[in-house]
């Protein structure tokens, strides 16, 4: 354990790292749901966080981490009266990479949980996942259903549920969050009817179930791909997973690299290792099953400039001779939209007065976040039971060594350095107008938990608090604004606000 002290020798923070929630997936274990863990005896370490998932380098042919993986940290505020709210954080990172203390920046880690906790009297718990092929591998059948990097995430959540308590947590206030990859994670919780009574409120950043790139359906393929890669049998199914439980990691994580994936536009929008439909976790498509997250209240959202990292790898020189080609749009797509539709995408998302190259990529990447991110809130909005709320996020990203056009705004994962307060840990590197928009950040999100009816009203912010913030970075307005449109150009004119209520349903 680690204690933080202020400059009276108070503790403020008490800090648990690489506490194991489970068995490590090991052996017999692998491509199994995880399995409970036993107690220890006498006093252990949790000083240091745990060994990070087995996930392939990106750019190199290596590996990193361990199959003995599923540990979670925990940030306890000191001097706050009675058992307190509990945050579970999902990172992010294409099911396929990432750690539960994120990237280093500035310093720290990226997903530090100090802040939220002291700013927000909260608890933060983030967690480990299997990720990639040892945490999706599926041949779609008794065999092998995937989404053991979803059955660890439950477990966590089973683990907090029965152990907060001691440590100052209360179990009946457990809030999900996570981002991208996360954010889809968490939206599959809500619907899922394994977590019936575990938590109340979930909150997705630039992700859910919804989004195009979060479930395959035909996940035999990408099984048999790893299988033939290593010398296992690709019929017979049984034989296959028997096989690949007596391969090492290492082989298995490289036989099919997902970072390869995220480079290649031939298959964009299709990640070879992610959850699927099990008949289980996900027993239905995730549209069937929103009877089971009724009673959980939903915060839901994403960043003006969400597509801008993906549109840069998959068409670094936006060739296109005018406007945007039908190619490109059924492209980003998948296929998915008639011919009308295609035509219509294709006039609504060109400017045709103006068809310079930096047109192009500003539609390319206004058409990304639309298609695949925005226009899935409204579908949570009119078919989810309980509260929902959604934001937009648009401050323009600032990063130390990153310099980015002032017109992309706020790129994927922008948000994350606010929300976990690197303006207040890192005073130097950010100015005075950042840290009161970090700071509101972290109001709306813990004063989601407590009351999802009102959670705009408290902690002194005043009504639903929007932030307009000028692209030069220079002045930051507040204002309270509430909108009903959730696709496309309806949140897209309130591009400068950083938050937004849309209708849905709410129960009084």
């Amino acid at each position: 354990m680690t204690m933080i002290m202020d400059l009276k020798d108070k503790i403020v923070m008490d800090i648990f790292r690489g506490i194991p929630y489970a068995q490590p997936p090991i052996g017999e274990f692998r491509f199994q749901k995880p399995v409970p863990l036993n107690s220890w005896k006498g006093i252990r370490e949790a000083s240091e966080y745990g060994n990070v998932c087995m996930q392939d380098r990106i750019y190199t042919k290596e590996v990193w981490g361990d199959e003995d993986c599923l540990y979670l940290n925990i940030w306890i505020p000191n001097g706050v009266e009675g058992k307190l709210a509990v945050m579970i954080w999902f990172h992010g990172g294409a099911f396929a990479l990432g750690a539960s203390q994120g990237i280093d920046i500035m310093n720290s880690t990226l997903y530090d949980g100090y802040e939220i906790a002291h700013h927000g009297n909260v608890i933060v718990v983030t967690i480990n996942y299997r990720l990639a092929s040892l945490g999706f591998l599926s041949t779609g059948d008794e065999n092998g259903r995937g989404n053991y990097g979803l059955w660890d995430q439950h477990m966590a959540i089973k683990w907090v549920k029965k152990n907060i308590a001691n440590f100052g947590g209360n179990p009946g206030l457990i809030t999900l969050f996570g981002e991208s990859a996360g954010g889809a994670s968490t939206s599959m919780h809500a619907l899922s009817p394994v977590n019936k009574g575990l938590f109340r409120r979930v909150i997705s950043e630039s992700g859910d179930a919804q989004t195009m790139w979060a479930v395959n359906r035909r996940p035999l393929g990408a099984a048999r791909r790893v299988a033939q890669a290593v010398g296992c049998p690709l019929e017979d199914k049984a034989a296959m997973m028997f096989c690949l439980r007596r391969v090492p990691a290492k082989d298995i994580v490289l036989a099919v690299r997902v970072t390869e994936s995220l480079s290649n536009k031939e298959i964009l929008f299709f990640l070879p290792f992610v959850p699927t439909i099990d008949g289980e976790f996900l027993p239905h498509e995730p549209v069937k099953l929103f009877e089971n997250s009724k009673e959980i209240d939903y915060l839901l959202g994403c960043n003006s400039g969400d597509a801008h990292l993906f549109v840069s790898i998959w068409f670094p020189g936006v060739n296109i001779p005018f406007g945007i080609s039908e190619h490109t749009v059924l492209i980003c797509t998948a296929g998915s939209l008639g011919q009308a539709a295609v035509e219509s995408v294709i006039f609504e998302y060109t400017d045709w007065k103006n068809p310079t190259e930096f047109s192009r990529r500003f539609g390319l990447v206004r058409m990304y976040t639309d298609m695949q991110i925005i226009i899935t809130q409204p579908f949570f909005s009119t078919r989810h039971s309980s509260s929902t709320y959604a934001y937009l996020f648009a401050y323009p990203s600032r990063m130390p060594n990153l310099i980015l056009p002032e017109w992309i705004g706020a790129i994927h994962a922008g948000e994350l350095q606010f929300l976990f307060g690197k303006p207040f840990s890192n005073p130097k590197i950010y100015n005075q107008q950042e840290r009161e928009l970090s700071r509101a950040m972290i109001n709306y999100w813990t004063n989601f938990i407590p009351n999802a009816h009102h959670f705009f009203q408290l902690a002194g912010i005043p009504g639903l608090l929007t932030f307009n913030f000028k692209l030069n970075f220079k002045e930051v307005t507040q204002r309270t604004a509430f909108h009903k449109d959730g696709v496309g150009e309806g949140v897209r004119s309130q591009a400068k606000s950083g938050m937004s209520k849309r209708s849905g349903h709410r129960r009084d």
